[in-house]
């Protein structure tokens, strides 16, 4: 819902869509309202005109009551009748049928449809398609309404929905939200792997659409959309979707969803439950989002990185978060790269003094966490533990002539690692 030029969940009308109020169906439905008040001007302009013929025409036709129906049969027999109304001379006769249908409401959408393409008179047809459309839309709107109130919801894929992002004013709100701006994707997840993959692909046009042709920025809606069938554990994503998903984590809306209470926790979970499947191709991009992210259900991603990956960026940002989230027992997996001798980084200064970084002492940084040694403790000078990265790459590594100092230190953490085994 938007107030204010925001949304319910404090977004941006730039970068949310509005809700159904706002929709085509809406302005399709006002627009009705409009044409049917013109008519209505013209019958009372024109009433002392056709007073005559009203008279003559109510003596002819069958007066319709309004009591209730009480079987299929006289509810068929009534519509039969006022749908051949609506072709009638008079106007007010016409009128007069088109507001019965109204009045017996959406249940007679279905019947009232058959009814009008069976019919072979174009102002039949025309006038029941109007009241169909008229029908139906009124109906969603209020079916809308009546969610976003708290009542029960009817649409499909509420309960999946709800399922992962709980049940509150933000979570509906949004959820209409992604049923305007995505229809196919939340009967989706009450669907097959198929539909879903189907569903995935569909938003993901939208969202480039957007981007790239329209140049507007991806919703919150947009973002969460993407993220709710990759809880189909059979779900496959390509490298491309995997892509676009991350890219949508640096963008200001999914910002806002990490300071919405309501819905940070939720889409947190989502994102978690999706990153041990990330391929290889996204690792390095993945695992920096799991640190920021603050993902501790990636640890299993982490480590399997570490016999995966082969470059060093990757194995780096691998032992971060094994560092961040891992226990001791996570230290054996890390043990082979103390022999790695490359370099993850240019030389640089750290304490005032130039050092250079290699895979190796980003093992022992690593190795040193897992055991809760301060890394001074291990010959890595001035450098910290960091409670929320773990360690930080620019503290680590040692002097080009400390190159005994490099191997002691492996020594120490080496001493560490038997201490597991005993």
């Amino acid at each position: 819902m938007v107030a204010n030029g925001k949304s319910a969940i404090g977004l941006p009308d730039v970068l949310l869509r509005p809700a159904m109020h706002h929709s085509f169906a809406f302005t399709r439905l006002t627009l009705w309202r409009f044409f049917a008040s013109v008519i209505l001007a013209g019958v009372l302009v024109g009433e002392a005109a056709v007073a005559d013929e009203i008279v003559a025409d109510e003596i002819v036709a069958d007066e319709i009551t309004t009591d209730e129906v009480t079987t299929s049969q006289e509810l068929e027999k009534r519509m039969v009748e006022l749908v051949d109304q609506l072709g009638a001379a008079g106007f007010a006769d016409r009128e007069r049928a088109a507001a019965k249908l109204m009045e017996m409401g959406p249940s007679i959408l279905d019947p009232l449809r058959t009814l009008a393409e069976k019919s072979s008179d174009p102002e039949v047809r025309d006038r029941a398609e109007a009241i169909v459309v008229q029908m139906a839309e009124g109906n969603l709107q209020m079916r809308i309404e009546t969610f976003l109130s708290g009542g029960k919801c009817t649409f499909e894929g509420w309960e999946e929905f709800k399922d992962a992002m709980a049940d509150n004013n933000v979570t509906r709100d949004l959820f209409i939200q992604i049923m305007t701006e995505h229809p196919t994707l939340l009967p989706s997840l009450a669907g097959t792997t198929r539909d879903r993959m189907d569903a995935v692909e569909s938003t993901i046009g939208k969202i480039q659409h957007r981007q790239f042709i329209e140049r507007t920025f991806a919703t919150a809606a947009d973002t969460i959309a993407l993220y709710l069938p990759t809880r189909d554990p059979e779900l496959p994503l390509l490298a491309g979707h995997e892509s676009v998903m991350l890219r949508l984590l640096d963008q200001e809306a999914a910002r806002v969803i990490r300071r919405e209470t309501k819905l940070a926790e939720p889409f947190t979970k989502l994102f978690a439950g999706w990153t041990n499947r990330a391929t290889l191709t996204n690792r390095t991009e993945t695992l920096i989002k799991v640190v920021q992210w603050e993902i501790p259900e990636a640890l299993p991603l982490a480590v399997r990185t570490l016999s995966e990956a082969n470059q060093t960026e990757t194995l780096a940002i691998a032992l971060q978060v094994v560092s961040r989230f891992g226990t001791k027992k996570d230290a054996l997996a890390v043990a082979p790269l103390l022999g790695d001798r490359r370099m993850t980084a240019e030389v640089g200064y750290a304490g005032g003094r130039l050092i250079e970084t290699k895979m190796c002492d980003l093992a022992i940084a690593t190795i040193a966490i897992l055991h809760d040694v301060k890394l001074d403790d291990v010959g890595l000078k001035n450098a910290r533990n960091r409670p929320n990265l773990g360690f930080d790459f620019r503290e680590i590594g040692f002097a080009p002539d400390e190159k005994e100092e490099r191997s002691k230190s492996i020594e120490i953490v080496k001493e560490l690692l038997d201490s597991n085994k005993s």
